[in-house]
């Protein structure tokens, strides 16, 4: 799969914005064991979500756990509970879009 993963400097402000895929990437809001958590915009539609990017899945147990993560939040649906909405794997690195209702501030 080829996802997108750049950074760009906007030269007016100098402020950074990263990508990954259609996703414009924001502040962390949550940090694991595994890796981050980060707010994101839609590049085209304006969805704000949350990108949980999991570092280092290059071992069997690692994948293993991944997998099933994702798995069991694939088939959760209430709402009480952020819904995924894809997973992209770049290398050994896996990001997992979900909703994001809490407020951006």
């Amino acid at each position: 799969m080829s996802i997108q993963c750049f950074r760009c400097v906007n030269q007016s402000n100098r402020l950074a914005r990263r990508y990954i895929g259609k996703y414009m990437l924001g502040n962390d809001i949550g940090r694991g064991s595994f890796g981050t958590v980060k707010l994101a915009k839609h590049k085209v539609n304006g969805t704000i979500v949350a990108i949980k990017r999991i570092n280092d899945v290059d071992d069997a147990r690692t994948r293993k756990l991944v997998d099933l993560e994702i798995e069991m939040q694939g088939r959760l649906k209430h709402p009480l509970i952020a819904e995924l909405y894809e997973v992209m794997k770049v290398d050994k690195m896996v990001f997992m879009v979900r909703a994001e209702h809490a407020s951006e501030s």
